[in-house]
């Protein structure tokens, strides 16, 4: 969930792909849920995303899958982790940034909410890292 006022991200579920289908659970532990804080992502960019999300909504009709998640595909369904990599990716490289691999974002969102002077707190339990940055 997200939370505007607090620019905070919860997270308690994860998308899975188990025998080529995709499963929406629960995260694996408690320790794998986490609040995240969301500084420098400015207010009116999530609220552009609920606005675009409204329409996709209204234009899918009955079709629309409603799990509450922040990104999803035109009908609300969960985006296919393979198409989130190849987007990320591509996203990476019009940035001109380095590319690193999905799973190494925890540490990256440390080291970047520390360059950010968050508390030094943050990071290690918000981005699910337990190790110093």
């Amino acid at each position: 969930m997200v939370d505007l006022d607090c620019q905070t991200l919860d997270v308690e579920w994860q998308l899975q792909r188990v025998r080529r289908e995709l499963l929406h659970r629960q995260t694996k532990t408690e320790a794998s849920d986490a609040t995240l804080p969301l500084p420098g992502i400015r207010p009116n960019d999530l609220q552009l995303q609920q606005e675009r999300q409204k329409a996709a909504r209204e234009a899918a009709g009955g079709k629309w899958i409603n799990r509450g998640l922040v990104i999803t595909t035109h009908n609300g369904g969960p985006v296919d982790p393979r198409n989130f990599n190849r987007s990320f990716e591509v996203r990476c490289q019009r940035a001109g940034v380095r590319r690193v691999k999905i799973h190494d974002t925890p540490r990256t969102c440390a080291t970047l909410l520390v360059a950010l002077d968050v508390a030094l707190g943050w990071p290690c339990a918000s981005c699910g890292t337990r190790r110093s940055v």
